[in-house]
């Protein structure tokens, strides 16, 4: 359980995607700006958030981090073996080009991209990435996946140290399949992103694009819930995962200062100490937690 006492706010994490290009179906505001990724990153400091999760497919991002000191935030990036095809070492070649952009010479992260690519190329992965553990330019490795049956995958190859899920509110398949308790059991840190659905769950229900037609009666059935527990729909987004104590980072993808502070202040605004059952809330239709099946999404 949380209260504004207990509020932790190191486990949040920065998404940068807005660093790098227009990214976000609910995004108006277009790619963040320099200066305003300064400020993100100066109020993120001074609330003890040292997470940024990147990645070298994210457009410009690692190149717009790397104008900012990051000394102080433990940063988490992403390859992909197609990045550098004729690399002896593609995984090298292409953490060794985010380390110069980003102007560090470690990271705390180091994620395989695709799922499909790591189940691959597993062997040859997994011995690059104990190289660059060797020369400490990672402390840890691990694979983003989309859902519970990649990361049963995965455990029957190896146990990465991290590993990156989808999961917020209508979406908690690897909660209810007992996927994230078997993570947690075997000690994987579990980052987790989508945690507002590319800000659809944070809009109101009125505003919803017309292709959420077929689920607006479950919106309006999550409204009365969270309005009974005196809660609005980022606070209930956020308490539903600080309240599982095996996710060890919520992933934010922010574009203003305003709107990190936004996020900061509706965790210390959660009137209710008790925990919440949300499993009644889940909507595991693929049109609706699957954001590349959105029509109306920015490419």
């Amino acid at each position: 359980m949380i209260t504004a006492k207990t509020i932790d706010f190191s486990r949040l994490a920065i998404g940068t995607a807005q660093f790098g290009f227009d990214y976000g179906v609910t995004n108006s505001q277009g790619q963040v700006s320099p200066s305003e990724i300064k400020q993100i990153l100066s109020l993120a400091q001074s609330i003890s958030l040292r997470t940024i999760d990147t990645a070298r497919l994210y457009g410009s991002s690692e190149d717009a981090l790397g104008q900012i000191p990051l000394s102080s935030f433990d940063i988490v990036t992403k390859f992909s073996l197609s990045t550098f095809p004729e690399a002896k070492d593609p995984i090298e070649s292409s953490l060794n080009t985010s380390l110069q952009k980003l102007k560090v010479d470690q990271v705390y992260g180091l994620l395989a991209h695709s799922f499909d690519e790591f189940m691959a190329n597993s062997d040859s992965i997994l011995k690059s990435v104990e190289k660059l553990k060797e020369y400490k330019k990672i402390k840890k490795f691990g694979v983003s996946v989309y859902d519970p049956s990649q990361a049963e995958k995965i455990l029957h190859l190896c146990t990465p140290d991290l590993i990156q899920i989808p999961m917020n509110i209508f979406d908690q398949r690897f909660l209810l399949s007992g996927m994230l308790s078997q993570l947690a059991q075997k000690k994987v840190e579990v980052h987790v992103r989508s945690a507002f659905l590319q800000g659809v769950l944070l809009q109101k229900t009125q505003d919803l694009h017309s292709f959420f037609d077929f689920c607006k009666d479950h919106y309006h059935s999550l409204d009365r819930f969270i309005e009974q527990n005196s809660m609005g729909r980022m606070q209930a987004c956020l308490k539903f995962l600080l309240d599982l104590p095996e996710v060890a980072k919520i992933v934010v993808g922010v574009c203003s200062r305003q709107q990190l502070s936004e996020i900061t202040d509706s965790l210390l605004s959660i009137r209710t100490k008790n925990e919440i059952d949300f499993s009644p809330y889940h909507f595991h239709d693929p049109r609706l937690i699957n954001p590349l099946s959105w029509p109306m999404l920015k490419r």
